[in-house]
């Protein structure tokens, strides 16, 4: 996490630093002056998707319910690291757990199913639909998935 306390600052390195993904709190100011996933090896950005997907989606209910949101950094960078193929290359088919790779699969057709909130247009929509038809290496597509 040093790469944190270089680029964010010392509030965001203190937001991640001993804790493992599911315990870094999505509300706290120093995550959400982080964007460091395209900043950090491959595994580490594997490691901390979940948490960025978990403050989209909890966004993405706070939207729905008030019609505001209120984090924009995180939903962008998120968002920016799902619509970048080297970033699916990389992080998402090659470093993710399956259970983990198939929990991605999963919000990344909720977030479709939701373009509107996102403003996603139709060429970012399929550019995802299309990283969602490639397997991870070493597995065969799936049906009905």
């Amino acid at each position: 996490m040093h790469v944190l306390g270089n680029e964010f600052g010392e509030e965001s390195a203190n937001a991640f630093f001993g804790k493992r993904p599911t315990e870094v709190d999505i509300r706290c100011f120093g995550f959400r002056n982080a964007t460091p996933l395209l900043s950090l090896p491959p595994r580490a950005a594997g490691a901390y998707l979940g948490t960025y997907l978990r403050s989209l989606l909890y966004e993405l209910e706070l939207q729905e319910n008030s019609g505001l949101f209120s984090d924009l950094l995180t939903r962008a960078h998120t968002l920016a690291c799902l619509l970048r193929p080297h970033f699916w290359d990389r992080v998402i088919r090659r470093c993710l757990p399956s259970e983990c790779y198939d929990a991605t699969v999963l919000t990344v057709r909720h977030l479709i199913n939701k373009k509107d909130f996102f403003r996603l247009k139709q060429d970012k929509i399929g550019f995802l639909e299309e990283m969602l038809s490639r397997p991870p290496p070493g597995q065969a597509p799936r049906v009905g998935k």
